[in-house]
């Protein structure tokens, strides 16, 4: 097996996809289960609808520590975040507790708070 390191690297690899695909797949698996069919729907028809979720999915593919994926996901808590009836009241928009959960799994460490 290659040395990975990234999240990106170690997820790309665990789920068989190219790091180019990367970003959707978290997505999707970091969304509330019954918001996934929706949520498809909106990346065909609205890509940019989830545009900041998709950033911050790139900037822990950076990480390789999950310290890092805290520090991350912290600072992208404290941006203005788009205030749609969507994200607001139906709440159509990436789990930060499953991404880091995610990142934990991925990169082999647990939360320790």
């Amino acid at each position: 097996m290659p040395d990975l390191r990234s999240f990106a690297e170690k997820c790309s690899h665990r789920f068989q996809c190219s790091e180019q695909d990367l970003a959707e797949a978290v997505l999707l698996k970091c969304l509330p289960v019954m918001r996934k069919p929706l949520a498809r729907l909106i990346l065909v028809r609205e890509p940019e609808y989830f545009q900041s979720d998709l950033y911050l999915i790139n900037e822990v593919g950076n990480a390789s520590t999950i310290i890092q994926v805290r520090e991350i996901i912290k600072f992208h808590n404290k941006q203005p975040a788009t205030q749609s009836f969507m994200r607001r009241c139906l709440k159509i928009r990436l789990s930060r507790s499953k991404l880091q959960a995610l990142a934990e799994s991925i990169l082999g460490e647990t939360t320790t708070e």
